[in-house]
């Protein structure tokens, strides 16, 4: 019988991912807006990102096993982005149908 001990198991894959809006880009640093208030904004260096990322983009950041964002591995989802830009088109259309027009009186 052999005193080698078999390899550690490799750790599981992200099963979650956190979703963030890239709010600006100032200097190198892109400011990420959370979907969930629950989490802060994040200002997080653009070479730390494992994808070029744009302002505006909607990006899903992968969560290790220890609640800790995977930043190298964050991607773009293209669709979200476009879904929300025609969600807030929709909304400001509704609100300039609601709009009587003219100077506001107070």
């Amino acid at each position: 019988m052999s005193d080698m001990q078999p390899p550690p198991p490799k750790p599981a894959p992200p099963t979650t991912t956190r979703i963030y809006v890239v709010d600006r880009i100032e200097n190198g640093v892109a400011v990420l807006i959370p979907d969930d208030e629950a989490f802060a904004c994040e200002d997080m260096p653009v070479r730390k990102l494992g994808r070029r990322v744009s302002e505006g983009d909607v990006v899903r950041v992968p969560v290790r096993a220890d609640g800790s964002p995977a930043w190298k591995d964050v991607w773009v989802d293209s669709d979200q982005r476009v879904e929300r830009i025609e969600q807030a088109e929709a909304r400001l259309e509704r609100l300039r149908k609601r709009d009587p027009g003219g100077d506001v009186v107070l």
